[in-house]
Formats: structure tokens, sequence, C-alpha cells
């Protein structure tokens, strides 16, 4: 979501890779899952948005985070998760975000 509102693209959220969005379209929503459907209530993730969070977001088995008012700059979303076994993989799944600036700024 991008101010609360559903992201409108002509390009399926499973395949969407970077974001490219103007100064007032600020505020992100994103949900993920993994494709372990064993037993989903086991499922861990982690995230991070890259140039924002320091460290990874231990999730636990929440899916879903929130990025009010974000300045103007390049982002990188990355996520990953674990199954209900405590099998992590490690290499995230990433989406590149774009907050251009102001015109004349």
């Amino acid at each position: 979501m991008v101010n609360d509102e559903l992201y409108k693209s002509d390009t399926s959220y499973a395949y969407l890779k970077t974001l490219h969005l103007n100064y007032d379209q600020n505020t992100i929503s994103i949900e993920f899952a993994g494709i372990e459907y064993t037993n989903q209530l086991l499922n861990q993730y982690k995230y991070r948005l890259v140039g924002i969070d320091k460290n990874w977001v231990d999730a636990h088995n929440q899916r879903f985070v929130r990025y009010p008012n974000l300045a103007p700059g390049n982002y990188v979303f990355e996520v990953i998760s674990s199954n209900n076994d405590n099998v992590w993989n490690m290499v995230p799944t990433q989406l590149y975000i774009n907050i251009n600036p102001p015109l004349g700024n």
C-alpha cells in the first residue's frame, strides 16, 4: 500500500521489483508471506528497510510492516523467512523503492 491505499500496478505484485514514487507518496505498507504451508503459524520473518533499519527486525509471525513519512531517497526492503522447523532462507526477497524529491529540489 502507498499512503494507506492499494498500490495500483500493471505488474503482478509477485513480480514487482521496483517502486517509483513521488515525494508525497511517502508512507508505504508491505504485506509478505513465506511459501511453507505445513504450519503457517510457526513460520517466522525478519525484515529491514535498508536506509532506515540498522538491523534486521524480528517480526516473529507478523507479516505486515508500515513505514510512514519516508524522506525522498532510495531504499531496499528485504525480507527473509523460516519454515515451521526454524530453517531460515537467508537469501532475502528484495523490493527497491525510489521516492523522488519535489521538483526544484
